[in-house]
Formats: structure tokens, sequence, C-alpha cells
């Protein structure tokens, strides 16, 4: 199985399962692949993560996500920065974890994504 299937297969099964999960669940997943990635470096290969460059092209192409959130998640010996890739015209969405090689591996992927909009916090001219 090439890069592509691999790819196709991964996404396709994730946006079914992730269905219907809480933030709970998720957020508990992503702390559970972040500690994997900072602790095994060999598990890019078992995940069948990607460069980079190749993930974004194919969330780009195939599901038109373009990247609509990210933070850096450190620790004293790694740093892996979360994004979060979405479509508001698919409805679809992705959250990416990369490494500081540029190895990006797709953590979860779904439909229905939607926003919300923030309130903003007061400046200290408005206290």
């Amino acid at each position: 199985m090439d890069i592509e299937e691999s790819f196709s297969v991964f996404t396709s099964y994730s946006r079914e399962t992730t269905m219907g999960h809480t933030p709970c669940i998720l957020l508990g997943k992503i702390l559970t692949l972040i500690s994997i990635l900072i602790f095994s470096p060999s598990v890019a290969q078992a995940t069948k993560c990607i460069e980079r460059d190749v993930l974004v092209d194919r969330l780009q192409e195939k599901f038109s996500e373009q990247l609509t959130a990210g933070g850096l998640q450190a620790s004293r010996t790694t740093q892996v920065v979360i994004e979060v890739w979405s479509s508001v015209e698919t409805g679809t969405f992705t959250l990416v974890l990369t490494n500081a090689n540029g190895i990006s591996c797709i953590f979860a992927a779904g439909n229905n994504w939607h926003t919300h909009d923030l309130k903003s916090l007061p400046t200290r001219d408005e206290d």
C-alpha cells in the first residue's frame, strides 16, 4: 500500500469513527498520541505518518481544508505542533501533529465541523 492509499484508508476510517466522540475523549486521544510521539520516534513508521508538505497538499486538494488553528506543545526534550485543518465547504476536519523533523501524523478526522465565535475578553482599558 502506498502513501496515497494509506492516507485515504486512514482518513476514511477516522472520519467514520470519530463521529459522536466528546471533546474529552478526543483530548484524551490527543494527549496519548503526543506522549507516544515524544517517547517513541519509530511510531511515525507504524502509524503511516508522512512529511508535512505531502499531508498539507492532500488536505487542501482532497478535502478543501485550510489551517484553522494551531499551537505548540513543548516539553524539555521535544516540541510538537498541533494543528486543526477544516473546511467550511466540505464540513471536514483533521487534527494533525507534527514533530520537529517535519513528520506529520493525522490524529483524528471527521465530519460536520463547526466553529463558535468566542466573545473577546475585556482589555485593560475596558476594566
